[in-house]
């Protein structure tokens, strides 16, 4: 609905020139132009509120969106951690031994490549 507007103004506003353009022909340009200018202002005025409206209303959703989006991926990433935590819990003592044995093996892995690097 609110996107016909654009092509209304764009009409409204080349009618207002061509309000100018006929009656500078005839000699009566200021009482016509003055006519043209007021309907012009009011058109003007009324679409510019409805594009207003529009951008609020377009702003507002997709705030909705990005918060939605937000509250999923959280909610996403608590049922993986519950799921790894379901699988894991009958082998949670050998699961966590080999978290830090890996650990430590990519802590010495990297301090053994800078100190050659280094050299």
């Amino acid at each position: 609905m609110p996107l016909p507007l654009i092509p209304i103004a764009l009409v409204g506003a080349t009618g207002v020139i061509g309000y100018f353009i006929l009656d500078s022909q005839t000699g009566k340009l200021e009482q016509i132009a003055e006519d043209a200018l007021e309907d012009g202002q009011e058109f003007l005025e009324m679409t510019i509120a409805e594009l207003e409206s529009i951008v609020g209303n377009l702003g507002a959703s997709l705030l909705e969106v990005l918060e939605g989006a937000g509250v999923a991926v959280l909610k996403g990433v608590q049922n993986t951690w519950e799921y790894v935590a379901d699988q894991v819990a009958e082998r949670r003592v050998p699961a966590v031994a080999v978290a830090w044995a890996m650990l430590i093996y990519a802590i010495t892995a990297v301090t053994i490549y800078n100190r050659v690097k280094k050299a």
